[in-house]
């Protein structure tokens, strides 16, 4: 995820925002200033007043006693005033975007607006309703500035729905059920109770965790992967459904890691694709293979041998 445009960064989105870092003290720890650019002077500036970034850099109060003159010091001067020489990182994007490949080549998308009203920390991909398109959720949310800076709220946790022409519709709370105020942060999918929906858990910075269950999905097909004897649970395999007339659903990847440092269950829930009757394989080792939908099993098990 980013930072979103809805932010105290929002004013000063009409030139990149930067991060200045040196190490200002000689503590051999590296020191950041945030900046932004302010028209009046044609320089960056330190987003903090004196008073606030002392209190992360001491140093900083040594050089300067005056707020006012403080306040006329651009970045480059205040770094320069300390004898260090910063490098500069810029964040020139700070919508939270999905990036499509194009033969290779990938084309940025920014997720629509409502996904922009907040920070996204964590983010899952899934078919959430069963469509047979990849949606998207986003762990919305920031509090910890420091004193002058206001949290970043504004966010419920937010289910994007694909539509499978490479962008989304998102859900309102009240449509998705998802309303969680706090701090979200780590979050993934599974199906907990194998009804074939994909269910949701979202943790939060000093709040309880919230199991969210599926109930309006459609139910797909559970498909567990068997690797081989190193890799049991065939990570970085893919799979996906084929149906009729060359019909295919997306690929799904067999992955550890998920949002937020989360981990995502290993039962697969592939959504509807008209007329599915196989499942395609393509393994970690390069090999491909195709199974047939086996109607008498609620999961269908797939072994590499």
């Amino acid at each position: 995820g980013n930072l979103g445009v809805n932010g105290p960064h929002q004013k000063y989105l009409h030139h990149p925002l930067r991060l200045y870092h040196a190490d200002m003290d000689g503590n051999q720890v590296i020191d950041i200033v945030r900046s932004h650019y302010e028209e009046e002077i044609g320089a960056y500036v330190p987003d903090l007043q004196l008073g606030a970034l002392a209190r992360g850099i001491p140093v900083v109060s040594d050089h300067y006693t005056s707020y006012r003159v403080f306040g006329q010091q651009t970045v480059s001067q205040v770094f320069e005033n300390l004898g260090a020489t910063p490098s500069v990182l810029e964040l020139n994007w700070p919508q939270t975007t999905l990036f499509l490949n194009h033969n290779g080549r990938f084309m940025a998308a920014p997720l629509p607006r409502e996904a922009q009203w907040s920070t996204a920390a964590g983010v899952v991909a899934g078919d959430f309703d069963g469509d047979g398109h990849l949606d998207v959720f986003l762990a919305q949310n920031h509090f910890q500035f420091e004193g002058m800076t206001p949290r970043m709220d504004a966010g419920f946790g937010l289910m994007c729905l694909g539509t499978g022409k490479g962008d989304f519709k998102t859900l309102a709370h009240f449509q998705s059920g998802i309303q969680l105020t706090g701090e979200q942060r780590g979050a993934a999918s599974g199906d907990w109770n194998r009804d074939g929906r994909l269910d949701l858990l979202v943790g939060q910075n000093n709040g309880v965790s919230h199991l969210f269950s599926n109930q309006a999905a459609e139910p797909g097909v559970m498909v567990r992967l068997k690797g081989a004897n190193k890799n049991p649970w065939a990570l970085g395999a893919q799979i996906r459904l084929l149906g009729d007339e060359g019909i295919h659903g997306p690929w799904q990847v067999i992955q550890t890691g998920a949002a937020c440092g989360s981990q995502n269950g290993m039962l697969q829930i592939l959504g509807s694709v008209r007329g599915a009757n196989h499942i395609e394989v393509a393994w970690p080792d390069g090999r491909q293979s195709l199974h047939q939908i086996d109607r008498n099993r609620s999961t269908q098990t797939i072994s590499i041998d």
